[in-house]
């Protein structure tokens, strides 16, 4: 039996809103209390460079590590990285996929 198989006869109902459910907050949840031991600790968790740690268990909702730039100053660098372009053949792709 692998970890995974492992993992999902020992906790059937977690599993079942993992796999089922579409429950991608109960995955977050789960892989953080793997790696930090419990849903508390999760909770304390200071790893905040860890993609997960704004959505760990406990965390303030909006809150966002000291080291990542101001959303204003983020989007500077996407629209910088993408051409417009590019994204304007993006908005076109999309808008003919749903039939406009």
């Amino acid at each position: 039996m692998n970890q995974i198989t492992e993992w999902i006869w020992n906790r059937p109902a977690r599993a079942l809103k993992i796999y089922y459910g579409g429950g991608r907050k109960d995955a977050i949840t789960e892989k953080c209390i793997e790696c930090s031991g419990s849903s508390q600790e999760a909770g304390k968790c200071e790893i905040t460079d860890c993609a997960l740690w704004t959505f760990r268990p406990g965390a303030t909702k909006g809150e966002v590590p000291s080291f990542v730039p101001p959303q204003a100053e983020l989007q500077a660098l996407a629209d910088a990285k993408v051409p417009d372009a590019v994204r304007e053949h993006a908005r076109k792709l999309g808008a003919s996929r749903k039939g406009k």
